[in-house]
Order: C-alpha cells, then structure tokens, then sequence
C-alpha cells in the first residue's frame, strides 16, 4: 500500500469534500481516501499495482479540482502513521 496526499487549492467546502470522496473512493486500488479542509488536503490510501497519483489527479481536474502533490508526505508505510 502507498499513500499519497495531495494539495487540493479549490477545497472550501464540505460539498467540495463530498465531491472529491465520490470522485476518488470509487476506483479500483483505493483502500481510504480522507479529506482535510482546514489544510486543503486529501490523503488517498492506495494498492499502487491497481491505481496511481497522476490517476487520482486526473480524475479530480476532471471533477473541478486542481491539485499539486504533497511530496514529502509521501509513505509506503503501511499506513502512513507511525512510520512516515
């Protein structure tokens, strides 16, 4: 599993949110996705052989949303907690 937080500049809303998850929870290879508003980011949880950062980007611009890696936030860690 990886995971990859990603800047997300026109999240201002919990509608925003909401639009993101149903964008990204849906496809194949993502585990969890969480959404941060104050910090204007989202953390997908993914199987890296399935599902891939420039496709979570892609699918986000193409719901409204532009977005900018976070890369040092980057893991693969297990979770992403403890480790990273």
């Amino acid at each position: 599993m990886n995971i990859e937080v990603l800047k997300v500049q026109e999240l201002h809303d919990e509608a925003g949110a909401a639009g993101i998850l149903q964008a990204l929870e849906h496809l194949e290879g993502v585990q969890n996705v969480r959404v941060s508003l104050p910090n204007q980011r989202v953390t997908v949880r993914f199987d890296e052989t399935v599902a891939s950062p420039a496709q979570f980007s892609s699918v986000l611009a193409q719901a409204g949303f532009r977005t900018a890696p976070q890369e040092r936030e980057r893991s693969t860690s297990c979770c992403g907690g403890c480790c990273s």
